[in-house]
């Protein structure tokens, strides 16, 4: 993604979605940022993938501790990566972790200010499975690999990173266990029941389960339960390919009218 797009978008108040209101940002409710999402799409799907990415890892950054938010939230444009995968590793040290490894798929990490990564740490006791935690840590402190080459989203920029000894004080930890239950140490925010946390969760969780073991809320017996019994209805909803000015990979789609917030649409005039 050119700095041109990335300015623009910068500039719609795209990166503000998730970021807490004390801070600057919006906190917007799911459909509006549904809304804007779509409305980039229709533009270029690499960076409607790589806002909804930066857009989330912003939510899950409102959920550290204050003290982090406060490092992280420095503007109310900051831009937020992550990896779901614990590729990298944390080992304890001096009450804070110590974080090594290299993590694929850091989606928009290029222009990102802050990047979480997951890492599991092994138990205190040695016994039972590794502790999974996200560790926030400033861009500037990783490494950028040029790994990412597709024929697909090739404007995602989802290349990997690589952390080298980068310490993480404790305040700068997010146990991912607990916050499916809606346990997390910030203060209380009104959109935390967006499904977007829970799903993270299980991501990060799951990456050695099977498919079968992960009950999410697209099984069957969650659809059923959500409508009472009744098959749920999908949204009409055309997808086709991208014709010529946008990148490789990326799709168009076509909604009913909706109301879009405004500030998506200087964004949706960005092209990759």
């Amino acid at each position: 993604m050119t700095p041109e797009i990335a300015a623009a978008l910068t500039d719609a108040g795209i990166h503000r979605m998730n970021v807490p209101r004390r801070y600057g940002g919006y906190r917007n409710r799911l459909r509006p940022q549904v809304d804007a999402v779509a409305e980039i799409a229709e533009a270029c799907g690499s960076t409607a993938f790589r806002t909804l990415i930066q857009a989330g890892c912003s939510y899950i950054a409102a959920l550290f501790p204050d003290e982090a938010q406060d490092e992280i939230f420095t503007s109310p444009d900051v831009k937020v990566g992550g990896t779901l995968i614990p590729d990298a590793t944390a080992v304890r040290s001096n009450g804070g972790y110590v974080v090594n490894g290299t993590s694929a798929f850091a989606t928009g990490c290029h222009d990102a200010d802050w990047h979480l990564l997951t890492v599991p740490v092994a138990s205190g006791s040695g016994d039972g499975p590794p502790e999974v935690l996200w560790t926030a840590v400033p861009m500037a402190e990783l490494e950028i690999l040029d790994d990412w080459y597709v024929s697909g989203p090739a404007g995602s920029g989802s290349d990997s990173v690589v952390a080298r000894d980068v310490v993480v004080p404790a305040h700068r930890v997010l146990p991912v266990a607990p916050l499916p239950a809606g346990e997390f140490p910030s203060r209380p925010m009104p959109t935390t029941r967006s499904p977007g946390c829970p799903s993270c969760c299980c991501s990060a969780r799951g990456r050695r389960r099977t498919r079968s073991a992960w009950p999410g809320p697209h099984s069957p017996a969650s659809a059923s339960a959500a409508t009472g019994g009744a098959s749920p209805t999908p949204t009409p909803r055309r997808i086709w390919r991208s014709t010529a000015g946008s990148c490789p990979g990326s799709t168009r789609v076509r909604r009913s009218s909706r109301p879009v917030p405004e500030s998506a649409g200087a964004a949706s005039a960005a092209r990759c």
